[in-house]
C-alpha cells in the first residue's frame, strides 16, 4: 500500500511521524512524507520519499505575530490549500 503522511510544523512536530513511517516501511508499505521544503533533507536522509507543502507554517505564525494578533495562525480568505499539489 502507498501511504502519504502529511504534517506541518518544526522538526519536533515532524520527527514522530518518521517513526510511524519506518514501521509502515518495515511492514512492506511505500511511505511518502509531505511537509515543508526546509525539512526535505531530514526526511530524505531517513530514506523516505518527500513531497513539498506549498507553504511553510512558520510563515503563518510569523505573520500572525507581526500583525500584533493573538499568535494564532489563520489562512487568509481565499488562500489556496497547501495540500492542492499532493
Amino acid at each position: 500500500m502507498e501511504v502519504l503522511i502529511v504534517s506541518a510544523g518544526s522538526w519536533g512536530d515532524i520527527a514522530p511521524h518518521t517513526g510511524i513511517a519506518r514501521r509502515l516501511t518495515e511492514a512492506g508499505h511505500t511511505v511518502t512524507l509531505a511537509t515543508h521544503d526546509r525539512l526535505a533533507p531530514q526526511i530524505r536522509a531517513r530514506g523516505f520519499a518527500f513531497r513539498s507543502l506549498d507553504m511553510d507554517i512558520s510563515d503563518l505564525f510569523g505573520a500572525a505575530a507581526a500583525e500584533g494578533g493573538d499568535g494564532v495562525a489563520r489562512p487568509a480568505r481565499g488562500a489556496a490549500s497547501p495540500l492542492t499539489n499532493l
